[in-house]
């Protein structure tokens, strides 16, 4: 929990609780901020998310999906330079 709390410090990230997550959807290009949707329906804009899922299946699985997504995304930035090259 040390580490969890000393990066939430070192980032400003501001520790919600009593709020699950639903999703997180990370910044299209261009934007900065993260879009946290809450359990409550609403949404929070975030500049960092630090994720502490612990043993959660649903929680690392969102984060899989986002290492997917930035994984294409970067494929395809990749593939637009070799091709404009």
């Amino acid at each position: 929990i040390n580490c969890f709390l000393n990066e939430a410090k070192r980032l400003y990230v501001k520790i919600q609780t009593q709020l699950g997550v639903e999703e997180l959807v990370p910044p299209n290009e261009g934007q900065t901020q993260w879009t946290v949707i809450t359990n409550t329906g609403g949404s929070i804009l975030a500049d960092a998310v630090i994720v502490a899922g612990g043993s959660s299946a649903r929680i690392w699985s969102m984060v899989e999906n986002i290492i997917l997504l930035a994984k294409t995304a970067l494929c395809a930035f990749i593939e637009s330079d070799i091709i404009g090259f």
